[in-house]
């Protein structure tokens, strides 16, 4: 390689690298906010109305009964606390007594006391192994534990002691839709439906794999369904909210995201999903407000950490963006835009190595897309590495089907190899 050679590449690399992170990326490029990630939270388990059982002779069980009923009367005062005291008071005096330990379960699953609700729902099966609401409810438990092997296997006995059980069918269907299994989960939602027309969940949650299979008039059409059963499901209208934002309407996909909130002000994905509107319409100052707040309602928000650090990076304002960054990786660490848009940020700084780094991760979780092989190379002869290099040029050039990268490609590696 001539020293003249030497310096021409090693003079265009850096303008290559901004070039083709910014161009290849695709959907990696950085966006002023990114889609809002549709929610479709889990029906809540219908908290039974209980089956007052036959008054018993012994005073013991007459006051179990009396806690058990003021009980249900603080659950139905949303006094969770009140409840799940009477209910314990209830199973000191009367361990064998069921709906207390259901009930009790159930606003475990409310407060997200798994191991709590996971034991109630056990005792109980293990009082009655048909108990056709601990199948569905801790299928629920399991659910939201991540296990859902046994989650499936709840929700399929309650499907075979209660064929006509409403919820199961809802639940079940979230299973296969988390699996990718679109179908089966259509048909559980549809069962659900042909059950009780007016299951808003139901229609939500069917609404959301027309979503994802692309079917938007279906959609539409089950979130407006859901919203005229229930006018206060945020969720329906969160999800309508962000089909709307995937069309550009963003007025639309505005009105109902502002709805969500209204409804609930503690909904963190109605505010990041507000904050990407913002964003789309140029107002960053508004989207880092509501940003802000979807992350102090839920710091855990990985979609708002990675949109706040994309505005930041525009802004120029490395710093704040780097630690949107880093959080997003922390919280989810296949968060692929992430690592990519963390790496465009540290070649505009001249940062090479942890670039470097970032596409070494990149090509770990996309190893087909062959653009990545060619930013990669192009860090390894900023920093030196010509084997390596190589091997990324002609990696390149084996499947990159672009003529004028494929052209530079061939004439870097000829230059190496001088």
């Amino acid at each position: 390689m001539t020293l003249k050679s030497l310096n021409y590449v090693i003079i265009t690399i850096s303008i290559i690298l901004i070039i083709i992170l910014q161009g290849c990326g695709g959907s990696q490029t950085p966006q002023p906010a990114a889609n809002p990630t549709a929610t479709s939270i889990p029906t809540k388990v219908s908290i039974p109305n209980p089956t007052a059982t036959s008054k018993a002779q012994s005073t013991s069980n007459l006051d179990a009964q009396a806690y058990f009923d003021k009980g249900v009367d603080c659950e139905h005062q949303t006094d969770y606390e009140c409840a799940i005291e009477n209910y314990s008071h209830t199973l000191e005096l009367e361990p064998s007594y069921g709906e207390a330990y259901n009930n009790r379960g159930v606003l475990y699953i409310i407060q997200g006391d798994y191991e709590s609700a996971l034991a109630d729902f056990n005792q109980l099966l293990k009082l009655n192994p048909t108990h056709v609401e601990a199948h569905n409810n801790r299928g629920v438990v399991y659910k939201a534990q991540g296990d859902t092997t046994q989650a499936l296997a709840d929700f399929n006995k309650t499907v075979e002691l209660n064929p006509t059980h409403v919820e199961v069918y809802n639940n079940r269907g979230l299973i296969y839709k988390a699996q990718g299994e679109y179908e089966q989960s259509l048909a559980d939602f549809n069962q659900a439906l042909e059950l009780d027309p007016m299951n808003a969940n139901a229609r939500n949650n069917r609404g959301t794999v027309y979503t994802i299979q692309g079917d938007s008039d279906q959609a539409l059409a089950d979130f407006n369904q859901a919203i005229e059963v229930e006018p206060t499901h945020t969720e329906a209208y969160n999800n309508r909210g962000e089909l709307y934002f995937n069309q550009g309407d963003y007025k639309q996909a505005l009105a109902d995201f502002n709805k969500a909130i209204e409804v609930d002000p503690t909904n963190a994905n109605a505010y990041n999903n507000r904050a990407s509107v913002y964003s789309m319409q140029g107002d960053d100052e508004q989207a880092i407000v509501a940003f802000n707040k979807a992350l102090e309602l839920d710091p855990t928000q990985v979609d708002a950490h990675y949109n706040r650090a994309l505005i930041y990076y525009n802004q120029g304002d490395y710093e704040q963006a780097l630690i949107g960054y880093n959080h997003t990786l922390e919280l989810d660490p296949t968060y692929v835009d992430a690592y990519y848009n963390r790496g465009l940020m540290y070649v505009a700084q001249g940062n090479y190595e942890p670039a470097l780094a970032d596409l070494n991760q990149l090509i770990k979780f996309e190893p087909d897309q062959p653009e990545h092989y060619l930013i990669r190379a192009s860090l390894h002869i900023e920093l030196g590495n010509k084997t390596e290099a190589r091997a990324d040029l002609n990696k390149y050039l084996e499947e990159g089907d672009d003529p004028e990268w494929r052209a530079w490609a061939e004439e870097t590696l000829n230059a190496l190899e001088d």
